[in-house]
């Protein structure tokens, strides 16, 4: 076992004991993985750029290199995808990340680098008015943010401690109407969430495919797991 799946199976217990509240269930969601990255796998980078990356759930669902050069490098002695403030990867299927009402848990393993303004990781914001969907934003200015969105409504969060250089997880969790954001199992923000929302394709490295809001760091490991749509 990697020391980033390691990482995720200790952070889904502390979920339980970080954030578990009498009201809802004690980790918030255990099945339905539908999307999940590994820089250790599946990856096509001749010379070391980053041209397709494919996920490993049953999903299936790959991305491709559509702006700049991600790069694949080690972080801690882990594969990791380098994306340097101009880089995009994006897939195609607009209907995987549609949740509806549906609960979901996204775990990141990233490197944040210097980046000014918003840094989004990723996201399946729509490419129009309102922008629905989701999004993680990671800059190393003290401020780390998770965004559940419908109609413009998003929590984020803003701890005032430093993200440090090595890899970090994050974890976003959307539950019965609630809304909670962790950083290395240490609970972040809390918020309300839209019963419905409407997502689009995924993208990594910024907040929708045709986004500019581009992120500056290596991603190791992203893990997104839905439930309650029948997946």
């Amino acid at each position: 076992m990697t020391v980033r799946h390691q990482l995720l199976s200790i952070l889904t217990a502390m979920v339980a004991l970080v954030v578990g509240a009498p009201q809802v269930s004690a980790v918030p969601v255990t099945t339905g993985r539908i999307f999940h990255l590994d820089a250790g796998m599946n990856l096509t980078a001749p010379g070391g750029n980053v041209a397709s990356w494919g996920d490993q759930s049953a999903t299936g669902e790959t991305v491709t290199t559509n702006s700049g050069t991600p790069t694949l490098i080690s972080v801690n002695g882990q594969p990791s995808v380098l994306f340097d403030n101009s880089d995009r990867m994006i897939g195609t299927n607009t209907s995987v990340f549609d949740l509806g009402a549906g609960d979901v848990t996204w775990f990141l393993v990233t490197r944040v680098d210097d980046n000014a303004g918003n840094s989004r990781a990723f996201g399946t914001l729509q490419n129009s008015s309102p922008f629905d969907g989701f999004a993680a934003d990671v800059t190393p200015d003290e401020r780390d943010g998770a965004f559940f969105r419908q109609n413009s409504y998003q929590i984020t969060s803003d701890p005032n401690t430093a993200l440090g250089a090595g890899l970090l997880v994050f974890t976003g969790v959307r539950e019965s109407g609630a809304t909670r954001l962790l950083r290395d199992g240490t609970l972040a923000a809390t918020g309300a969430s839209n019963a419905n929302f409407a997502g689009d394709a995924i993208s990594i490295g910024t907040e929708r495919t045709g986004g500019s809001e581009f992120f500056a760091g290596a991603i190791s490991d992203f893990n997104e797991i839905a439930d309650g749509r029948g997946r």
